[in-house]
This record gives structure tokens, sequence and C-alpha cells, in this order.
């Protein structure tokens, strides 16, 4: 007899339940995590600055070059100004008539009038020669320079300070020689580049004060017993010193010891004057004047 089978149930299936709990992550994983990623931008902020550097660089080098070349240009442009100068001066020079002034190396080079003109159309350069046959331009026209005179005169030096700042200039004719009555000077400052002072008081051997603003000379009568000072700037007698009684400013040579120290003080040597007793004068000590 057949047996029946029983009928076989169809098992209801199984859900696999996901948990929704987050997985732990290791704490040290974690922490390696945070420190490479903080290193990495340690390197990169380091790489950045790194490269900014290299073209700061870059751009400062540049700049550098430029202005180096800027510079190089404008002191070749100044040489080569200066050596036509130089140039343009010489030949100038080349078509003047020289004298020396026998003042400190000092030279003029001078352009006449035309035959039809007389006056002061004249001119004159003034230059110093070195001992290499070099000329340097220390004046390129008298007759341009304050208060020159408008007359056949013309200026010229009669004296140089030893530090070339300050001229002192007497006027008279081209190639003849200053008249010994002639007390006109001009006082020319290199630093100013044109006439500081001017008097008509001043006659030739005057002795100047440190700053060409006051003259001494003396008042010859046959014994020099009288200095005279003026004030060049002013244009009138600042003093008048007389040597003391039996005293005169003549050493026993002939000659007046005077000379100006710093701050307008005035030195002068006193001697006695001769007698019978003693009949060569004597050195009686200094007169020390400040102005």
């Amino acid at each position: 007899m057949p047996v029946k089978s029983k009928p076989r149930t169809k098992k209801a299936g199984t859900v696999k339940k996901i948990s929704r709990t987050p997985k732990k992550i290791p704490r040290d994983y974690t922490l390696m995590h945070c420190q490479t990623t903080k290193t990495f931008w340690i390197v990169f902020s380091f790489l950045l600055l790194f490269v900014g550097m290299i073209v700061m660089s870059a751009i400062l080098f540049l700049f550098y070059q430029e202005q180096t070349s800027l510079t190089n240009n404008f002191r070749n442009m100044q040489a080569s100004i200066a050596a036509q100068e130089q140039q343009g001066s010489s030949e100038r020079l080349s078509a003047f008539k020289y004298i020396n002034t026998d003042v400190s190396g000092l030279f003029l080079a001078y352009t006449p009038c035309p035959s039809t003109f007389t006056g002061s159309c004249d001119d004159a350069m003034l230059f110093r020669q070195s001992a290499d046959g070099t000329k340097q331009v220390i004046i390129k026209s008298l007759r341009s320079l304050k208060d020159s005179p408008n007359t056949t005169d013309i200026l010229q030096p009669v004296f140089e300070s030893s530090d070339h700042k300050w001229l002192v200039l007497g006027a008279w004719t081209f190639g003849g020689k200053r008249n010994t009555a002639d007390s006109r000077v001009w006082i020319y400052n290199q630093d100013l580049g044109d006439i500081a002072y001017k008097s008509d008081m001043v006659p030739a051997g005057a002795t100047f004060s440190v700053n060409y603003n006051l003259a001494a000379f003396a008042v010859d009568d046959g014994q020099i017993d009288e200095i005279k000072v003026v004030d060049i700037q002013k244009n009138e007698v600042l003093s008048q010193i007389k040597a003391g009684v039996g005293r005169t400013f003549t050493s026993p040579q002939n000659f007046l010891t005077m000379y100006w120290e710093a701050d307008n003080v005035l030195v002068i040597k006193e001697y006695s004057l001769p007698t019978a007793e003693q009949p060569t004068s004597i050195e009686k000590g200094e007169r020390r004047i400040k102005f």
C-alpha cells in the first residue's frame, strides 16, 4: 500500500540583522592619521614658504641688477659729459691768449675785443694748470662776476688761500700791472661761485683774515707805527692801531710781522725804537687784537 509522504513545509526565511553601531576605530590608528595630516600641512607650509622665498629672491636680484645697470649708465653718462666739457674747455682755451698770473698756478685765457670795439667787450677765463699740463677751469667768465668793472680793466688774481676757497682779485688792463695806488679788491668765494665782498679801501700788501672779510695793512710813513683794519664787507675802516710809546711795528730788518689767527684775532709784533743807548730795535712782544 503506498505510503503517503508528508508534504514539505517551506521554512520561513530568516533575515540577517545588520548592526547600526559604527565599528570602533583603534585609537592608535586615529592618532597616527592626525599626526600624518599635521605633518603634511607643516611640510606643505614650509615648501610654500621656501618657494616664496626663492621667488622673492629672484625678484630682488632682478631689481638689484636693474638698479646697478641704471647706476652704471648714469655714471657713464656723467663721465661722458665731463669728458665732453673738458674737451670743449680745452678747445675753447686753445683759441685764447694765455698769461701766467704767478698766483697758485693760475692762468688767464684772454679774448680781446674786436678791433672796431673798445671797453668791456673783452673777457677772460681763469684756469689752473697742473704739473702734467691738465687745465681746470676756475672761473669761466671774469666779466660775468658780480660788480666786475665795466671798463678796460679786467679782474685778475692777486692772492689765493691755501685751501683754494678764497681768491682775492684786483683789476687792471690785460698784460699790464696793478697800480700800486689802486686799493680796489674783489673777494671771490669758491663755494658761492661769485664775488662775496668788494672794497676800494684795501691797498696792495694787505693781510686778510681767515674768512677774508677783514684786511689789515700798515700806514707807511717812513716808520711803521700804525695799522689800519678795514671791514671789506662794509667797506669802512674798522680800527686804527697805534704802536706804544717808544715802540714801532718795524723789525730791525725793516719787516712788519703781522698775521691773522682764527676768530678774527690780529697779531702784530712790536719793537723798541732805536735810541742812542740802544741803536738796534728789540722785540717787545705781541699785540693781539680781537675783532
